[in-house]
């Protein structure tokens, strides 16, 4: 409700139906390119990617565990899990 926010949601109106079209059109490709990075990297449990366009280029800006993620709320709690987070590193005795 703050006048920054309304701004926000007033200009993403204003560009929503280009933003959704760019979104269907590389949502593919998009799950091409993770399933091909993903496995490569060392992490369990769900993840919630970001990705942001750049003309034609594509960056993993944030990535979180989909349970902490800022919209975790979009996705219906029985397929959110959590995980148990272990941050202790384990010293060789």
């Amino acid at each position: 409700d703050t006048p920054h926010q309304i701004h926000d949601y007033v200009i993403y109106q204003m560009h929503e139906q280009v933003l959704m079209e760019r979104y269907e059109n590389n949502k593919a490709l998009i799950q091409e390119k993770l399933a091909k990075i993903i496995p490569l990297i060392n992490l369990s449990g769900q993840w919630s990617v970001d990705i942001m366009q750049n003309g034609d280029e594509f960056y993993i800006i944030d990535m979180a565990l989909a349970y902490n993620s800022a919209l975790n709320n979009c996705v219906s709690k029985e397929k959110l899990r959590t995980v148990k987070e272990d941050w202790i590193p384990r010293l060789p005795e």
